[in-house]
């Protein structure tokens, strides 16, 4: 279960997130409308995953796709964001609170990780105060693996998370 918060901190949407043992996982939005909770995904515009701290840092924040990469660069000590839906919504996101900013932007590495970078560096480019912006390519995943996967490379080779977050800076 991961909380999308407004910009004072209350919550508006969740994203759940559902793991079957003989199926596919599977995700279900739920927002906030009025009173009531609406079982599907929010309407554009959708807030930015830890919009809050994304609103306060001062410096770099690691923009990823999924709130459990999110939630990983979190545990590295980064300020860290995505958009509810992942690759396939960044065009319904408000990504307003990033410009100005510096952002560093850790895909995925296969084709859909490719086209949310695109999408992103297309929609940030249009902000009159152009955020900082830094595409960074981690080394050593294959096809379809994420900063989940290279946490792991980083820790059969020894290194705890200080580590892992001075490697990516």
């Amino acid at each position: 279960i991961w909380k999308y918060l407004d910009a004072v901190g209350e919550v508006v949407a969740y994203a759940l997130r559902f793991d079957p043992k003989r199926n596919p996982k599977f995700f279900q939005p739920v927002f906030r409308q009025g009173e009531g909770w609406v079982v599907k995904a929010p309407p554009a515009p959708r807030p930015l995953y830890n919009l809050p701290k994304v609103i306060a840092s001062e410096g770099p924040i690691l923009f990823v796709e999924g709130e459990k990469c999110a939630d990983i660069a979190k545990r590295l000590g980064f300020i860290s964001t995505t958009t509810f839906g992942g690759a396939n919504a960044p065009q319904l996101t408000d990504l307003k609170p990033l410009e100005g900013k510096e952002v560093w932007i850790l895909p995925d590495n296969d084709k859909a990780g490719n086209v949310y970078v695109q999408k992103l560096l297309t929609l940030l480019s249009q902000f009159q105060n152009r955020p900082k912006v830094k595409v960074v390519f981690l080394p050593d995943l294959r096809e379809g693996e994420d900063l989940e996967q290279f946490r792991y490379i980083c820790r059969r080779q020894g290194m705890d998370n200080e580590a892992t977050r001075q490697d990516i800076l």
